[in-house]
């Protein structure tokens, strides 16, 4: 089909075999399937192709309301292949018997596209990928549900795997049995929110020069082992806030792995932990990231469990770890290589801050401290005026402290206010 002006076809109730490449020349053309079935075999391994190769001047192309069910789609077969044009796909449904094609691809400049209200089984549902010269900037991917089927020919299934593109927002989407939810790079100022996903090994995976993207109020559900729910790599200003992760694995779980990572904030998510191994992990920071603030999170499992909450190989490098919870945790809340100019500070399941009022405290006596090591230093203050007191001594549990009068005798056995930290 050749196009020099704006086209719409419907599909009243007819069967295709064939639907070969369409070529737009300028304006638009959009194809209506009024919920139409399908049951089609692919030509040159794609269903529907819009093409703009010359430069013209295409306004848009789409695809609306078709159900299709295609018995000979095969791995590397498409539905819909979108090249130098935006696309508008919506409430469409398509599902193989061979469970394992491919359902929309966007390549080149697709800029402003929209997918939305879209349902089916493929094994990928959108792929972007620039040509060498062009990207796929402000594109919408929402309020889709997607059941990917695994081919078990150890292919992934990917709702979404995007290289290069700037302001995408994916939102709203309902996505089971993913290998990877989002596999992203060179993905820049995204949002990805209020998403569902269940299953998969890695749910948003935001490799390297994903820059000053948004993660935020998603809801990731995974019972399998070696799960990673989000895997931030050599990625600049990342923001994660406000998601839910919930894991039956029994190992390998970690829900979020950074790794090289600078200027990353994650902040009010909950994590919980359902297995019992020591592999398990709230955060898992391997690389040498840098100015990374934790704050404001929960990592939990559902009973007493040995877990690690917050783990850093080398070093908290301008850092903050601070105002966590870590509960049932019997393994190790935060483990830290080292920090530089890194702070940690008031989390809930590991004190590194204490204060108290301990009562009955002789000259010489012993305050139980309560940190997670030796303080680095202790104030104190007596509560009966003109005595004196100090500490004399520091361990990983307790302090000593002297209680004197003006004269130098011992003081009088009295309450000890005091302030401790790490």
């Amino acid at each position: 089909i050749t196009s020099k002006g704006n086209i719409f076809i419907k599909h009243p109730g007819v069967t295709v075999t064939i639907l070969s490449t369409i070529t737009i020349k300028d304006k638009s053309i959009h194809i209506f399937g009024n919920n139409t079935v399908f049951d089609f075999s692919a030509y040159d391994g794609i269903i529907f192709r819009f093409v703009d190769t010359a430069g013209h001047a295409v306004l848009d192309c789409g695809i609306h309301d078709f159900e299709c069910i295609g018995n000979y789609l095969h791995t590397s077969e498409i539905f819909a292949k979108f090249e130098e044009v935006k696309a508008t796909i919506s409430n469409c449904f398509t599902t193989s018997t061979n469970k394992i094609f491919n359902m929309i691809y966007l390549y080149g400049n697709c800029s402003q596209s929209r997918i939305y209200n879209c349902s089916g089984a493929p094994r990928n549902f959108i792929i972007a990928l620039n040509n060498g010269a062009n990207q796929s900037d402000y594109v919408n991917i929402t309020d889709n549900n997607m059941n990917l089927q695994y081919d078990g020919a150890g292919n992934y299934t990917t709702f979404l795997s995007v290289a290069y593109g700037d302001n995408w927002r994916i939102a709203n989407n309902c996505i089971r049995n993913p290998v990877y939810v989002v596999a992203a790079t060179y993905l820049k100022y995204a949002t990805i929110s209020g998403n569902t996903m269940q299953g998969g090994v890695t749910s948003i995976s935001l490799g390297v020069s994903c820059d000053f993207c948004t993660v935020t109020g998603n809801i990731i559900i995974n019972g399998y082992a070696n799960f990673n729910a989000f895997y931030i790599d050599s990625s600049y200003g990342t923001t994660l806030t406000g998601n839910i992760v919930y894991s039956a694995s029994n190992t390998g779980f970690k829900g979020i792995v950074l790794n090289t990572v600078r200027r990353v904030t994650i902040t009010g998510n909950e994590i919980y932990i359902a297995g019992t191994s020591a592999n398990n992990y709230g955060i898992y920071d391997a690389g040498t990231s840098q100015e990374v603030m934790i704050v404001n999170n929960i990592f939990t499992s559902e009973s007493s469990y040995s877990w690690t909450g917050i783990y850093i190989a080398t070093s908290l490098t301008d850092g903050l770890i601070a105002f966590n919870e870590i509960r049932n945790c019997t393994g190790t809340p935060i483990s830290v290589g080292g920090t530089s100019n890194g702070f940690i500070f008031r989390n809930v399941g590991y004190k590194t801050h204490a204060e108290g009022a301990t009562a009955s405290v002789a000259d010489g006596g012993t305050i139980s401290h309560g940190l997670v090591g030796t303080p680095t230093g202790v104030v104190a203050q007596t509560s009966v005026s003109a005595e004196f007191v100090s500490v004399t001594a520091k361990s990983a549990s307790t302090f000593t402290v002297a209680i004197k009068k003006h004269d130098g005798t011992a003081g009088t056995t009295q309450t000890i206010y005091w302030y401790a930290w790490i």
